[in-house]
């Protein structure tokens, strides 16, 4: 019997069925003292026994968990997840690539988004990917009921949604922690819808870091997702980095109970490493190299190249933008008669990460402050850009632009050329 298992040895019991040994043992002993009358004591009724209704200092039964242990079998409930994309497991944990790389239900997920819940996760966020990056999320058609995640800003966040759309506005309520996100280490989050109390709260690390007045959720009749989100009814906001030990709740829990589960869930080992990005995200590495743009005299004149050449210390006649791409990141840089402008080894000018979406390449610099659409053509050795969109990252999400009027000129004027490729090394 389950009990005898549970007696005899703790040892390949996960973190959230070993808690619940103090509960079933209680049990245990009070049926086992009314065996001889066949019959429990009148104070307590049947559903107590099968419930085991915790006290304000102990955990409740999640309703849903995976323990992530090499597959996405479930260790609460029977909803097993299907991982699509790039995606590797470890012994003790998951790790996704930021690009392609989730997980969901196969079948609607376990949570009632109308009612109380709470969602717990350890994460392990190790770049900076896309504007924002969710770990969990239940989805509806268009968008998702809820994300635990990390903000436009680079902090933890949830946000809650009273609609099924994209975008935030009237419609969402997003809340942020004030810790910092390392990338290095697992961090424990657990995200809580109270419906009584009419509030969202965000716990890290078992402390409480926010809360704010929510009303009514939309009801989520699709998938619970581990590493991405949902945005016009397409995967998107994936996740780079580790997830552990996630389970969810059709209850709001406690202070005490958040911080419970944070000292007994934590991973032993550490966070596996993210798993290299689905080579389709930049192209199959079609883009590998460095391509070039000689700057006109008019150019010159534009970005005020005697400027460029004083700052640098570079007396040169010919001044180029290079465009550096290296699988899934880029650079941007200034190259003087052949030589490139390093500021403490690295290009002065910009670069980050980006994908390739059919004829739009997106790129988000390393600040992650600004992400850039182009419409992207490839002739031979010749790559020519387009500036699309150009968007800020906010803490509400992406303030966009198409409008080229309302475009920063100098982004244009720098960016949107013709390249031709100057060798195949994309480092510098």
């Amino acid at each position: 019997m389950f009990s005898i298992r549970l007696f005899h040895s703790e040892a390949g019991l996960t973190p959230i069925v070993r808690r619940l040994i103090p509960i079933l043992v209680v049990a245990s002993v009070v049926l086992a003292a009314c065996a001889t009358k066949n019959e429990l004591p009148p104070e307590v009724s049947t559903a107590a026994v099968v419930s085991a209704s915790p006290s304000p200092s102990e955990s409740p039964l999640p309703i849903a968990a995976w323990d992530l242990d090499g597959d996405g079998t479930a260790s609460v409930g029977n909803s097993t997840l299907e991982f699509s994309g790039a995606y590797e497991f470890s012994d003790t944990a998951v790790a996704f690539d930021g690009y392609t790389g989730s997980a969901s239900t196969s079948a609607p997920g376990p949570i009632d988004t109308t009612a109380s819940f709470s969602v717990s996760a350890w994460v392990n966020y190790a770049e900076r990917i896309s504007e924002s990056s969710v770990a969990v999320s239940q989805l509806g058609e268009v968008s998702y009921a809820f994300a635990l995640s990390v903000s436009p800003m680079g902090q933890w966040g949830l946000t809650m949604k009273t609609e099924d759309r994209t975008g935030g506005g009237q419609y969402a309520v997003r809340i942020d922690g004030t810790e910092a996100v390392p990338s290095g280490s697992w961090t424990h989050l657990v995200g809580i819808y109270d419906k009584e109390a009419g509030v969202i709260r965000l716990y890290v690390n078992g402390k409480p870091q926010a809360e704010a007045s929510f009303g009514e959720p939309f009801k989520a009749n699709k998938s619970l997702t581990i590493g991405s989100g949902q945005f016009d009814s397409h995967p998107g906001n994936f996740w780079p980095g580790a997830i552990d030990e996630v389970a969810v709740y059709q209850s709001a829990l406690t202070a005490e109970q958040v911080a419970e589960i944070y000292q007994t869930t934590k991973p032993m080992s550490p966070p596996p490493f993210q798993p290299a990005p689905d080579a389709s995200t930049y192209a199959n590495g079609i883009l590998n190299g460095t391509w070039d743009y000689v700057m006109t005299e008019e150019d010159k004149v534009l970005l005020n190249a005697d400027g460029l050449k004083a700052e640098s210390g570079y007396d040169a006649d010919e001044l180029r933008i290079r465009m550096g791409f290296n699988n899934h990141t880029w650079w941007q840089g200034v190259v003087f008669d052949g030589k490139l402008w390093l500021l403490n080894g690295v290009p002065e000018g910009d670069g980050g990460t980006f994908r390739i979406e059919g004829d739009r390449l997106i790129q988000i610099g390393a600040q992650g402050q600004v992400q850039v659409t182009y419409k992207w053509v490839l002739d031979g050795d010749q790559l020519t850009l387009t500036v699309v969109e150009e968007c800020e990252i906010t803490p509400n999400g992406l303030n966009c632009r198409d409008d080229r009027s309302q475009m920063d000129p100098i982004m244009v004027r720098i960016t949107e050329h013709t390249y031709t490729k100057s060798g195949d090394d994309g480092s510098y």
